[in-house]
């Protein structure tokens, strides 16, 4: 930034500014700042967290491009080779805040303070900077921007407003508004491999964020989390998944916590637990132990893209209305390996959403070595009460500050172990319970499929169960909730893979089905055969044509007749997809 406008401000009086100039625009800027934002930031966000570095960045890297075009009439911005992150910061900030607009996505780098308000709460100095650049670039979006600033401001009492000069250059008096309930339910920002969806726009709405990509910040810098393929659920301003860094750095012993933190993450391994282990994230774990000590340090690490070769991503997103799809590939990439060879050898995460309130999220790993001990971890803002569930699962629910936050039930493997462990020991306040699960088997690859509902009362949580397959290779869940009945229906085989042939399974009655990793935009026969319950066969060849991203979304009545699925009327996705949204029809 100083660069940019320190050459454009002297050019006519300090004869090294034209040479400063050129350097800056064909050299810093166009052979590496718009190369890197364009992949790696595409769709906005920070690495380094949003009450951490952000507030400066957004300032930072996005005045020079007004700077740029004030002085020279060159816009950087809209260019054959686009520079969107001005404006990208806008979805990013409107979506990845909570709903009831009182907290922020608090992934990566967050401080302790003594403040009212804890880190993540949204930051009105990067609403009044965002929404300057919406106004100078005359973005679409700038009414209904204008319109969450306002929100956000109230809901926090204007928390960490700018200086006097900065919002009389951002913000103008009595500007349009449009209303929240006009953006999409989700969104995808793809350089960071980050998506949010939410039920609707209301204050009490459900939410998700989730994060699967290739690391972003600095290796060096190390502000990013060590977190892809983490996900993180709210109800409103109610926590069930928390981001633990985010969550330990609150008051009180905010700063005592940040230090355990900084250990964990940073720490010399001294082959213990909490020194450089990394296991704060709602991921997978491998650990390579002998008895009680750890052998090799493990979870993950800074692997880049272009030093590492990571191919981690989101490789689907998908919203169809009534469901949301997401797919991640080679989280193993992110892995740091132990001394004989790879902890995590492979692991992909997929999430169906059911809108409103359940997630259902199938995971497949492989471990480097049956003797390694493997869980999946999950973390919690108070310690969890077992449930009733059926013979072979586990049910938690989950109540923070006085209000139910939902439940999490187990359904594969089956007969898991469930271990709570308070993060940290030697906290003398515990913020948060990491849950471990373990399979009931040392095989090395195992298929994980766990279902979150955020109802408001634990009366109104759905049973879950196996769904009967009877043909193809297919896993399922059988999700009996009081509002409706839900069936999830997923591969076995390589993740990537389409699943070839016929498939046939058998639920107990009318369901809403979501079948997913079939062949994209491709057609199916879809027969449902009445009896002890309903069997539905999915066979190559019919009418019934799968999305984009190979999804089969259909409702089946009491008759057996089939109807399919579709948007509820609201925009879904900021991504245009051929042929969707398309009608809801119940």
């Amino acid at each position: 930034h100083a660069k940019a406008v320190i050459s454009l401000a002297t050019y006519e009086e300090n004869p090294s500014a034209p040479a400063e100039w050129t350097d800056w625009l064909n050299n810093q800027f166009t052979q590496r700042v718009q190369p890197y934002y364009a992949q790696h930031l595409l769709g906005g966000g920070w690495p380094e967290g949003y009450a951490n570095y952000a507030p400066l960045a957004f300032l930072s890297k996005s005045l020079p491009m007004r700077e740029v075009k004030t002085a020279t009439g060159t816009d950087l911005v809209n260019a054959s080779a686009p520079y969107t992150f001005p404006t990208d910061s806008a979805n990013y900030a409107m979506h990845f805040t909570w709903p009831s607009l009182t907290y922020f996505d608090d992934r990566d780098t967050n401080h302790s303070n003594t403040n009212t308000q804890p880190p993540g709460t949204p930051n009105t100095s990067i609403a009044q900077q965002v929404l300057g650049e919406l106004y100078y670039w005359n973005s679409p979006l700038a009414a209904v921007f204008n319109q969450c600033r306002l929100s956000i401001g109230a809901a926090n009492s204007n928390y960490a407003q700018g200086d006097a000069w900065f919002v009389f250059l951002d913000v103008i008096p009595g500007a349009p508004v449009a209303p929240l309930n006009t953006l999409p339910l989700s969104y995808f920002a793809q350089g960071m491999g980050a998506v949010s969806a939410r039920s609707d726009w209301s204050t009490g709405a459900s939410w998700m964020s989730f994060r699967a990509a290739a690391y972003v910040n600095n290796p060096a810098q190390g502000e990013e989390g060590f977190d892809q393929g983490s996900l993180a659920l709210v109800r409103g301003n109610v926590p069930l998944l928390v981001n633990t860094f985010g969550w330990m750095a609150h008051e009180p012993n905010g700063s005592a916590d940040e230090n355990l933190l900084y250990s964990d993450l940073f720490g010399s391994f001294n082959n213990t637990l909490y020194l450089g282990n990394r296991q704060m994230y709602n991921v997978f774990y491998v650990r390579n132990m002998s008895g009680s000590t750890v052998v090799d340090r493990f979870g993950q690490a800074a692997y880049t893209t272009e030093d590492d070769n990571v191919r981690t991503k989101v490789s689907a997103f998908e919203d169809g209305g009534d469901y949301v799809y997401v797919q991640s590939t080679n989280l193993e990439d992110m892995y740091r390996k132990f001394s004989a060879g790879p902890g995590v050898a492979a692991w992909s995460r997929q999430i169906v959403y059911l809108r409103p309130n359940r997630f259902v999220v199938y995971d497949r790993t492989t471990s480097g070595s049956a003797s390694y001990d493997q869980y999946m971890a999950w973390h919690f803002p108070a310690n969890p009460v077992a449930g009733v569930a059926a013979a072979g699962q586990k049910r938690l629910d989950v109540s923070y500050n006085g209000q139910y936050a939902g439940a999490m039930t187990t359904l594969l493997p089956a007969n898991t172990t469930i271990t709570t462990v308070p993060l940290y020991p030697s906290s003398s306040t515990t913020k948060v319970w990491q849950v471990q699960v373990r399979p009931s088997t040392t095989d090395v690859s195992q298929r994980w499929m766990t279902v979150f509902d955020l109802s408001s009362q634990a009366a109104d949580v759905a049973a879950i169960s196996p769904v009967t397959i009877t043909q193809g290779g297919v896993v399922g869940a059988w999700i009996d909730g009081g509002d409706g009945d839900s069936v999830v229906i997923n591969s076995t085989g390589a993740t990537g893979t389409a699943i070839s042939g016929t498939v046939a399974y058998t639920v107990p009655g009318p369901a809403h089905h979501v079948v997913t990793e079939l062949a994209k935009a491709t057609g199916y026969n879809i027969t449902v055969t009445s009896g002890t319950g309903q069997t539905v066969s999915i066979s190559p060849g019919g009418t019934y044509v799968s999305s984009a991203q190979g999804v089969l979304n259909f409702y089946v009545d009491a008759s057996g007749t089939v109807t399919e699925g579709g948007d509820t009327g609201l925009p879904v996705s900021s991504l245009p997809v051929k042929g969707y949204p398309r009608g809801y029809r119940p």
